[in-house]
């Protein structure tokens, strides 16, 4: 089955409930944290992923801990960006830098984007109260989810925190706005402090365009925009950011 997303106020909610219960048990896989090498070999894990158990109970080197712990900020820097949609409306931003902070084995909250060198069809796109070619968006937040349960890919969800929009901005005369959800694929398995995500999109289609549920169903999770008088129409996001963590994490599909 096939449901096309619904976003809206209601995200944060949502969000607030999986958070507070993230507080008093562990997630589900996929999940973020640390896998940890210990003195002993009376713990949970044989490798260093944290993704095989111990021959028997308690006998091995590693052990899991979800989430971030007290090091939960990130930064990431990005390069050329694009924003484009099915009918060929672009936006196009030179450089993007990010920060935000991990909120619970699953989610991470309170990233904020900005776009610098932003112009489209000749235009300068700009935020209120930005400097000329400068787009920040709202805060946004992201969920860690299924993209391919099967082949143990996983996904990060990008969604507005708190309010409908991405972000809203001017590009000369035209206000654009741009709303949904955009995901892009996280590598899996392996502790690492510099991640790098590839938002891919073609023709105003991103890739992926959809997420798995943990019983399977396939949920539609796209970005729309509206550049001028049009309606809102799907767009797509390319841009590769590398996201430097304050500690080394790892989105584990085993847990």
């Amino acid at each position: 089955m096939v449901r096309l997303r619904v976003l809206g106020l209601c995200v944060m909610g949502v969000l607030a409930v999986s958070a507070a219960l993230a507080a008093v048990a562990s997630a589900e896989a996929p999940e973020m944290g640390r896998c940890k090498k210990e003195a002993t070999k009376t713990h949970t894990y044989a490798n260093v992923g944290c993704t095989k158990l111990a021959t028997k109970p308690g006998t091995g080197s590693y052990e899991w801990y979800p989430g971030a712990g007290p090091k939960n900020k990130f930064t990431g820097v990005g390069g050329v960006g694009t924003l484009e949609t099915v009918s060929k409306a672009t936006v196009v931003c030179k450089t993007e830098a990010s920060s935000g902070e991990f909120t619970s084995p699953k989610t991470a909250g309170n990233i904020e984007v900005k776009f610098t060198g932003c112009e489209s069809a000749g235009n300068v796109c700009d935020t209120q109260h930005a400097a000329a070619g400068e787009i920040v968006t709202n805060l946004l937040a992201g969920t860690v989810r299924w993209e391919n349960k099967a082949l143990k890919k996983a996904a990060l969800d990008l969604v507005p925190q708190e309010t409908e929009l991405f972000v809203e901005f001017n590009c000369g005369p035209a206000n654009v706005k741009v709303k949904g959800s955009v995901l892009t694929n996280v590598k899996t398995g392996t502790m690492e402090t510099k991640v790098v995500m590839k938002f891919t999109a073609k023709n105003g289609k991103q890739k992926p365009e959809y997420y798995e549920t943990a019983s399977g169903e396939k949920v539609k999770d796209v970005l729309e925009s509206k550049l001028g008088a049009p309606p809102f129409e799907q767009a797509g996001q390319t841009i590769t950011n590398t996201q430097t963590d304050e500690e080394a994490l790892e989105v584990n599909w085993f847990v």
